[in-house]
């Protein structure tokens, strides 16, 4: 067993199938599953939204030569995708 696994099933989070090399959630793993993605999803995306820049740089050269390559109208590359070109800075 290995740790990650022998840590789980000591706060009741998961348990072993007899007889078997399986394990299964238990009903407080499930809610705690439950509560850690609603949290998250609900509490710290929003939040790192807010910390996060308004706006993204408008100057960027890796943006600027993708959007060249792209039309607006149906998000269809405006050549054929062998003939695209990207006109990227060199390091």
């Amino acid at each position: 067993m290995t740790y990650d696994l022998r840590q789980l099933c000591l706060h009741s989070l998961i348990e072993r199938w007899p007889q078997n090399h399986s394990y299964r959630v238990t009903a407080l793993g499930f809610l705690v599953a439950l509560f850690l993605t609603r949290s998250n999803t609900r509490l710290l995306c929003p939040s790192l939204v807010t910390l996060g820049p308004q706006e993204p740089p408008a100057s960027l050269p890796l943006r600027q030569s993708f959007n060249l390559g792209w039309t607006s109208r149906r998000g269809m590359p405006s050549r054929s995708p062998h003939k695209l070109r990207l006109n990227l800075p060199r390091f």
